[in-house]
């Protein structure tokens, strides 16, 4: 009698703990699944608002879409990045319940390239480039298992050695001619609905950027930074206010469909040679939609 109500005891617990057990895979499994699909869903359907690399890849200074702008102010030379492909990106994915939320870390490397001889020929030098970009996102799981994207942040890209780094983005003033687009970005961590948040414009329309941004460099040169408008397939020198502090361009995005605005501030140190470890750049990369 005691020996049958032992055995029951321990076929009790043991189906107890196969069931836990088989709970907890099934629960690991599902999340695991989850997982996959968000990052399917980052590496295709939502690509475009994840990876602005395009934006900010100049393909080295020659051709078209490399050239930099001489003669506008001076020290300024051609220069351009040219960014390594494929580059190292890590998915960090956080799921609590129907939410997910997201941070992309993107390792960018590559080479900044500048021209100083300034004589018509595409000889520049080479010194390296290595930046870090940060995103974050946030998904919601819709009635029918979907996972939908409902937020998107800026992208941050910053020098991976950040004490190097002597410039910043302090704000970034975005606004459009008929006024149905208007945001400040003052944290480019800062979380934006996708459908009612992240600018919507028209094809061809007008779009105004101004720009406060700060160098704390000791270096001499006059401006002390310049400042960049990066959207497909062009850069756009920024007007200086004239107080290396505001900074003020637009543009007419008219490519359909999703990609970025890039506001680039660079350091005028790292374009006045070749040759020296002196890249000093950082750039806010902000989603939008042309319809």
């Amino acid at each position: 009698m005691n020996n049958s109500f032992r055995v029951t005891g321990l076929v009790f617990i043991v189906s107890i703990l196969f069931l836990c057990f088989f709970l907890l895979s099934c629960s690991w499994m599902n999340e695991s699944s989850d997982r996959e699909d968000i990052e399917g869903l980052i590496n295709d359907e939502y690509k475009a608002y994840f990876f602005p690399i395009d934006e900010i890849d100049d393909g080295g200074i020659t051709g078209e879409h490399g050239q930099g702008l001489l003669g506008e102010k001076a020290y300024l030379h051609p220069w351009g990045r040219k960014i390594k492909r494929p580059f190292d990106k890590t998915i960090e994915i956080e799921i609590n319940g129907n939410t997910a939320n997201v941070t992309v870390i993107c390792d960018i490397e590559g080479e900044f390239l500048v021209d100083t001889s300034d004589d018509d020929i595409e000889n520049p030098g080479s010194k390296p480039l290595s930046d870090k970009l940060i995103k974050y996102a946030v998904f919601e799981k819709s009635d029918d298992g979907r996972w939908i994207l409902t937020k998107i942040s800026p992208a941050e890209i910053k020098l991976a050695d950040e004490e190097k780094q002597t410039v910043k983005i302090i704000s970034v003033h975005i606004y459009d001619t008929d006024g149905d687009v208007d945001m400040t970005i003052t944290d480019p961590s800062t979380l934006y609905d996708v459908e009612t948040e992240v600018p919507h414009f028209e094809k061809d329309e007008l779009v105004y950027v101004e720009v406060i941004a700060e160098n704390t460099t000791t270096e001499n040169y006059e401006p002390r930074s310049f400042v960049y408008l990066h959207w497909p397939y062009h850069r756009d020198l920024f007007y200086d206010q004239g107080d290396d502090t505001h900074y003020f361009g637009n543009w007419a995005p008219h490519n359909v469909g999703v990609h970025h605005a890039a506001v680039d501030i660079l350091n005028s140190g790292c374009i006045q040679n070749e040759t020296e470890d002196d890249y000093n750049a950082t750039a806010w990369a902000m989603p939008y939609v042309v319809y």
